[in-house]
């Protein structure tokens, strides 16, 4: 069926189904919210998009990444710059073919799917190695999905579940649910890490650890699945409980 709609429709479609904003849309596609805003008010025809976008509408990611435009001989189009930049024009990063699976253990991978309802999950991999590139890039990683979770709160307050991997000195990978049922409230996670663990990432994920499973938190963190959804309490109720002082167990302690 999204094979035969307007591509205006199919923009439109998805972007109601997973609860997306444009900028996500264009990190999925690989391209700017502007592009995307045309392709859905039917100023662009976005056709050599379709592939991209109904594999973000069945899947809620994109797999197959459109190419960028060249020339007749073989050059990428130059794009329009970002204003700040004070540029006119800037050459894009080439794009096109399928995005590279998770790589296996010991590397560095991040993975972002929308789910129906403004959900989303985050994978991300990293290795064991303290100060290494791809352990750096990980928790990198787990600081910009719990920023944009913080950000998508504009109408319902966001819960996290978290799932932490670690490995030991042989090499044994075991997994953990951390938190409550319930989960994390969003904003609590990056206010916990920031005034109670220096900042410390890490810091925060081995606290979790040692909190539900006494001991676990000694190995490497080598893995962190997030799962974030709406929250079933309102936000103004929230805020009155935050008020009273009433809301929080006191699980970061």
């Amino acid at each position: 069926m999204e094979n035969q709609l307007p591509m205006s429709e199919l923009v439109k479609r998805t972007k109601a189904a997973y609860g997306m904003t444009w900028q996500e849309m264009g990190e999925q596609l690989g391209r700017s919210e502007r592009m995307v805003r045309k392709i859905a008010n039917g100023e662009s025809p976005g056709e050599n998009y379709r592939t991209s976008l109904t594999e973000l509408y069945e899947k809620g990611q994109v797999i197959t990444l459109t190419p960028r435009r060249r020339t007749k001989k073989g050059k990428l189009v130059p794009i329009r710059a970002k204003r700040e930049s004070g540029k006119s024009a800037v050459i894009p990063k080439a794009t096109g073919g399928k995005r590279q699976p998770t790589v296996k253990q010991g590397k560095y991978a991040f993975n972002d799917q929308h789910l129906p309802g403004g959900n989303r999950r985050y994978s991300i991999e990293m290795p064991k190695t303290k100060n290494s590139k791809g352990r750096n890039q990980g928790l990198q990683a787990f600081d910009h999905a719990t920023l944009q979770i913080t950000k998508s709160q504009a109408q319902a307050d966001k819960r996290m579940r978290i799932l932490i991997t670690v490995q030991d000195e042989n090499g044994n990978r075991r997994r953990y649910e951390v938190g409550s049922k319930s989960g994390f409230h969003a904003s609590d996670v990056r206010t916990d890490i920031k005034h109670e663990h220096g900042g410390s990432i890490e810091g925060w994920l081995k606290h979790q650890l040692n909190a539900v499973y006494p001991g676990t938190g000694t190995s490497p963190v080598v893995g962190v699945e997030i799962n974030a959804y709406n929250a079933t309490r309102t936000k103004d109720i929230r805020r009155q409980e935050d008020t009273a002082g009433t809301r929080r167990r006191r699980w970061s302690r």
